[in-house]
Order: C-alpha cells, then structure tokens, then sequence
C-alpha cells in the first residue's frame, strides 16, 4: 500500500508541474462529462481519452504502472484497496 501512496504523490507533483507549464486540468464542468474507466484493460485501449479512472475494491497490492500512461488523467479513486 505504500508504493501505492508513493505513487499516487508522484502523480500528483506530475499533475502539479503540468498545471505550472500552462497544460493545467480540464474545467470541472468538462470534467464532470468525462466517462469513469473503471478496469486497466478498458482504459489502456483508448489511453489520451482517460481523465477519470476509478480501481476502488479491486484488491490492489501494488500500483498498476499502466496508470502512467494515461497522460489526461486527473481523477484516480484507489480507495478501498
């Protein structure tokens, strides 16, 4: 669960950095119509399209560094893991 929460920060700090470049996050209300992936394999087939993605009560041990490829992701529910 630590690597988890390590992780989940360096996410955080990259989403940090890009807001201070300029490439800061969509509005909440463009936010809010986004589609919640729900599963690794769904997201992964369409990567720039993720900006939601909720893992939550999927008994993560470790965290998936498929993550990483979702470069428009700014919401991640990983609770209950």
């Amino acid at each position: 669960m630590k690597k988890v929460l390590l992780t989940a920060l360096l996410l955080f700090l990259t989403n940090f950095w890009a807001n201070a470049q300029g490439l800061g996050p969509m509005r909440p209300s463009e936010l809010a119509k986004q589609k919640w992936f729900t599963s690794i394999e769904e997201a992964t087939k369409s990567p720039d399209k993720v900006y939601k993605l909720t893992l939550r009560d999927q008994k993560l041990t470790e965290f998936p560094k498929e993550i990483l490829l979702f470069k428009n992701l700014q919401v991640l529910d990983l609770s209950y893991n």
